[in-house]
């Protein structure tokens, strides 16, 4: 058994979302791409668990947050400043944006034993 976990695209992302996700959001897929990929390969899919907008909120609250950190710990730096204006816009893009546009998903898969021939 094995889980795998991706983000993925809800929608496709508005051009000032997709130009601030930059290549981070080019090879996101929609919803299924990856399990159904897996499925194909000979795995059977057990369970699919999609994160609530919660949880996602509180994902990207965290990582907002984690920044703000970083950028403290370096304040006497000059990238200080850049990392701070870039937390605060990937988090209030996400707000305008995001929410609606990115999902994640924990997929959990099985190698299937081989299947019984009728008598």
């Amino acid at each position: 058994m094995f889980v795998y976990g991706e983000p993925f695209l809800r929608r496709p992302p508005v051009a000032a979302y997709r130009e601030l996700l930059g290549s981070a959001g080019e090879g996101l897929p929609m919803p299924g791409v990856s399990a159904r990929a897996v499925v194909a390969a000979g795995f059977e899919l057990t369970l699919t668990a999609v994160l609530s907008e919660s949880e996602w909120d509180a994902h990207e609250s965290a990582a907002y947050r984690a920044s703000l950190r970083q950028a403290a710990q370096h304040a006497d730096h000059g990238a200080a400043a850049v990392l701070r204006e870039r937390a605060e816009r990937r988090y209030q893009a996400y707000w305008r944006h995001g929410r609606d546009t990115l999902g994640y998903a924990l997929h959990a898969f099985r190698k299937p034993r081989q299947a019984l021939h009728a008598v």
